[in-house]
């Protein structure tokens, strides 16, 4: 149970507790503490963070890529602790718009910044379970996506526009990000 839920194995003392445990319903009582606990949310968030290829220190040099960063690392660490559902978690992520300090979810898409067709094959990948980013340079040799279809999809999903230098007395410089 801790290496599934936690991701370590449990400590001597949590061993010993749990075997000396003759309640009935200690496993059920394990699995609820755990699920409460910070190590769950470090746990989820480091599978979400590889899932989605999180920066901490964000694309950006300096604070404002670190404040971005970071703000998108606590967006998505406040989503496990409150047990967001996948499916509003991604719609979140996707719709994302507002500035760093409101809204760490635009993240998602200023880990991209620039590169909508990086993005949408990434965004494909994630979220839909297919693979087409052969179809960005050729006809997707397997699949029925042409490169035409690639393209056009990538302008029709990427109307994000960021903003530099919007100020907030919090955070000197930060981005926004606005729809098309």
């Amino acid at each position: 149970i801790h290496l599934d839920l936690v991701g370590r194995i449990p400590t001597y003392e949590e061993t010993v507790s749990f075997l000396n445990d003759k309640g009935p319903g200690k496993r059920a009582q394990l699995i609820d503490r755990l699920l409460a606990s910070e190590g769950y949310t470090m746990h989820q968030f480091h599978f979400y963070a590889d899932l989605l290829r999180v920066l901490s220190k964000g694309t950006y040099n300096g604070d404002a890529g670190r404040v971005t960063g970071m703000s998108y690392v606590e967006y998505l660490k406040d989503s496990v602790r409150r047990n967001k559902p996948y499916d509003q978690l991604v719609r979140e992520l996707v719709s994302a718009q507002g500035k760093a300090w409101e809204n760490g979810a635009i993240g998602y898409y200023q880990r991209d910044r620039g590169m909508p067709l990086d993005n949408l094959a990434l965004a494909t990948r994630i979220f839909l379970g297919t693979r087409i980013e052969c179809a960005q340079c050729h006809n997707h040799p397997f699949d029925r996506w042409t490169q035409m279809q690639f393209h056009q999809m990538a302008a029709y999903t990427y109307g994000v526009q960021t903003t530099f230098g919007i100020y907030s007395p919090a955070f000197n410089g930060m981005f926004a990000l606005q729809k098309k």
